[in-house]
Formats: C-alpha cells, sequence, structure tokens
C-alpha cells in the first residue's frame, strides 16, 4: 500500500464549499445523526462502514477519509483533521459548529428539534 504525505492532503475547504457538502449531506438524509437510535451507524465519525458521513465528513474526498482512518484518527472535531494535516477551512467557525452541532446530535445531547433548526440556521435553509 502506497503511503500517502501530509502535504498531499492539506487543502482548504472553502465556505461554499463546505455550505454546499452539508446542506447536501443533510438533505438527503444521510448523516448518521439521522438514523433511529441505537442504530450501527449512527455513531460519530467522518464515515461510517455502512457508508454514512457525517455533517463534515460529507465535504471531504475519499482520498482524505482514507488517509483519517490509515492515521487511525477516531477524533471528530474539526481542529483534529487540522492539526492532521488533513484540510483546513476558510471558515474555520462554520465548520466546527456544523460538527459539534451534529455530533450531540448523534450522541443525543441535544433534542433533534434543536439540532435541525440550528444546523438550518447555519446552513440558511
Amino acid at each position: 500500500m502506497r503511503t500517502i504525505t501530509d502535504k498531499q492532503f492539506m487543502r482548504t475547504i472553502s465556505r461554499q464549499e463546505l455550505i454546499e457538502g452539508a446542506k447536501s449531506a443533510y438533505l438527503s438524509g444521510r448523516l448518521p445523526a439521522e438514523l433511529p437510535e441505537g442504530h450501527e451507524n449512527r455513531v460519530c465519525l467522518y464515515r461510517t462502514p455502512g457508508g454514512y458521513n457525517c455533517i463534515i465528513g460529507a465535504v471531504l474526498r475519499n482520498e482524505e477519509l482514507d488517509l483519517i482512518a490509515e492515521k487511525g484518527i477516531n477524533s471528530t472535531t474539526v481542529n483534529y483533521l487540522l492539526d492532521k494535516k488533513i484540510v483546513k477551512f476558510e471558515d474555520f467557525d462554520l465548520a466546527s459548529d456544523l460538527q459539534n452541532l451534529h455530533d450531540a446530535w448523534c450522541r443525543n445531547d441535544v433534542p433533534e428539534h434543536t439540532a435541525r433548526t440550528e444546523i438550518e440556521k447555519l446552513l440558511s435553509i
């Protein structure tokens, strides 16, 4: 297996790309948090074994998701992606807010209605 270098992957995700990717994943119902409670893929991961992507995982390229898996990254914070030189975000605060909301919803730390309302505000839906 070819080892991938960090330099190949330190791209910047634009605010527009972040909004479009997150909005597409959210509107298509493909977020792990949208699965029923107790479902095996309702976990906070960039990419689940069942092919679901968290709200930030939805904007990552397959190569970036593969690098995350190769590095054994199990954190879902946006800052961790930056620390591990996977990607940067033009609007770090928006990316972090979206990720935190998705993860809190997925863990049932916030009610679904609250998470959806806040995500929709951030994405202007």
